[in-house]
């Protein structure tokens, strides 16, 4: 838009300095913590202090990932920085499922199958289009789960959550085994998160977000018969 960053590559440069100046930040905080008589305090920055706890103390970054190379910058970054990273969105991320999966990445997938502008289904014709957004991109989640790799999904992107749904049986339809697809929904996105302590799975002591169904949960025809939330039944 006319300023810095204005370039992919300006952008890249961009976030890898930011965490590298906060690394910087927290060391002379730091330094002047164990000498406050003997140097002078380090001036205050409001955007590095901000930026401290995600550089240094290991909270969660989240990237968004539109396609493969996306996928291969945040995480040349997150290795680099050592960061705590979480690679969002990533609906190319069979592209790279080899290197996910030895890599060991937090990996959140979106349920909108739509390709990414620039992609290469969307600028070879109307029906290579469909045919992605039919097919190849909601064939996604069964590649992961069939190379090994641990993913969430998430509903980053769609318009309303009855796509979600839609979508999660098109994964399946597609060789995403339902225990995987259940998986992704609950127990891998709260351990993405730090969560699984709490949520993620019918355990004593976790909070109790439970649903039943009538009938096999992602069966087209299955009606939600009941709905607790904090163990509370919640009435609709």
């Amino acid at each position: 838009g006319g300023g810095y960053p204005s370039s992919l590559m300006g952008t890249i440069a961009y976030i890898r300095q930011s965490f590298l100046d906060a690394g910087h930040y927290a060391l002379a905080r730091e330094v002047y913590s164990r000498n406050l008589a003997g140097m002078k305090r380090p001036a205050y920055d409001p955007f590095l202090e901000a930026l401290v706890p995600y550089a240094k103390d290991g909270k969660p970054v989240v990237f968004q990932c539109n396609n493969a190379e996306d996928i291969k910058r945040a995480s040349r970054i997150i290795d680099e920085l050592k960061l705590n990273g979480i690679l969002s969105q990533a609906n190319e991320a069979w592209r790279e499922a080899s290197a996910l999966k030895k890599s060991g990445a937090k990996l959140l997938v979106s349920l909108d199958f739509r390709p990414p502008n620039g992609s290469f289904f969307t600028s070879q014709g109307e029906d290579l289009r469909k045919k992605a957004e039919a097919e190849i991109y909601p064939s996604n989640p069964a590649a992961l789960a069939k190379e090994g790799v641990a993913f969430g999904l998430t509903t980053f992107g769609l318009a309303d959550a009855a796509s979600a749904v839609r979508n999660v049986r098109t994964a399946i339809k597609l060789g995403l085994p339902e225990e995987a697809a259940l998986r992704a929904l609950t127990l891998v996105p709260a351990r993405i998160l730090g969560l699984d302590r709490q949520i993620g799975s019918l355990e004593p002591g976790k909070i109790a977000n439970v649903i039943l169904t009538k009938g096999p949960l992602f069966d087209e025809k299955t009606q939600v018969d009941k709905v607790f939330v904090d163990g509370a039944a919640w009435k609709f």
